[in-house]
């Protein structure tokens, strides 16, 4: 049974060090060519992904800066055109009650 432990034992650290070998061996090796075009070709990867994000950063912020100029002028629009129907408004309910008052409406 001593034996049967011994070689269960073996077997385990043989498929242990075989699994681990090539880890070892990338670790305590300098550097290949392959590394470099690696390295250069993630690099060219990483670049090319931050310039398309940055490029849908940019449109979207231009979007978002248009949406909120064209929201503001019509709110200022919409402002100008309810104020003139109030000073219509205002100017028909006193000519109604008969009062002629010097107003400027445009102050309003």
């Amino acid at each position: 049974s001593e034996i049967i432990w011994f070689a269960s034992l073996f077997i385990t650290l043989l498929f242990i060090a075989i699994e681990t070998a090539p880890i070892f061996v990338k670790l305590i090796s300098h550097r290949s060519p392959y590394d470099y075009v690696l390295h250069e070709h993630e690099h060219v990867f990483q670049m090319a992904n931050l310039d398309k994000t940055s490029e849908l950063a940019n449109a979207v912020k231009a979007k978002v800066k248009h949406d909120t100029e064209v929201t503001a002028h019509k709110v200022k629009a919409r402002i100008v055109e309810e104020k003139a129907v109030i000073n219509k408004k205002l100017k028909e309910r006193l000519e109604e009650l008969g009062q002629h008052y010097d107003w400027d409406f445009n102050e309003l």
